[in-house]
């Protein structure tokens, strides 16, 4: 029910692309890290949860509501490590950032990711190839979307209504899931 039109990947398909990679990995306990009071989380963190119910393991998820800057995010993940009885086996970063920040507090922790952690983040960003191990991620279609955005712009301005465009995200396998 909004009035504007918006462009963006489907995210609660997203994260259950992860969701799913993760448990045909072997995952069983879950993390997911990342604030869900923005929409776009929100929808991820919901996809994940839909995947984990569709195979039997509700129970299995902690929620950590780290932000989406390095800066915020590695410190709360590194405490958050600190603090946990049990380090999942799977994590779902809400972001590529997040999931950088959490391959950095794992390998602090002395973690091997992917030997007893796999993560997976999401946006596929250019540096998420660079990463060690190079990161799986969830991609969403940066230059299609801009495409959108730009004619859905111009269709605006010359007074034509236009509805929302969501794109379909791609799961892309890498070194650390």
């Amino acid at each position: 029910n909004q009035v504007h039109c918006s462009v963006g990947s489907d995210n609660r398909k997203g994260g259950e692309l992860a969701t799913r990679h993760l448990l045909a990995r072997g995952c069983r306990n879950f993390a997911f890290f990342g604030d869900p009071i923005a929409p776009e989380i929100s929808e991820r963190l919901e996809g994940c949860r839909a995947a984990l119910a569709e195979a039997g393991m509700t129970d299995n998820l902690a929620i950590l509501p780290a932000h989406l800057t390095a800066e915020t995010a590695h410190p709360a993940i590194s405490k958050w490590l600190d603090e946990t009885k049990s380090i999942p086996n799977g994590i779902i970063a809400a972001s590529d950032v997040i999931a950088m920040s959490a391959l950095r507090a794992l390998a602090e922790h002395n973690v091997a990711v992917p030997g007893e952690v796999h993560v997976i983040g999401y946006d596929d960003l250019p540096f998420a190839n660079q990463t060690v191990p190079t990161l799986s991620t969830v991609r969403q279609d940066l230059a299609a979307g801009a495409s959108h955005l730009v004619d859905l712009l111009f269709r605006r301005i010359a007074g034509e209504q236009t509805a929302s465009v969501v794109l379909e995200p791609e799961l892309v396998v890498r070194q650390s899931s």
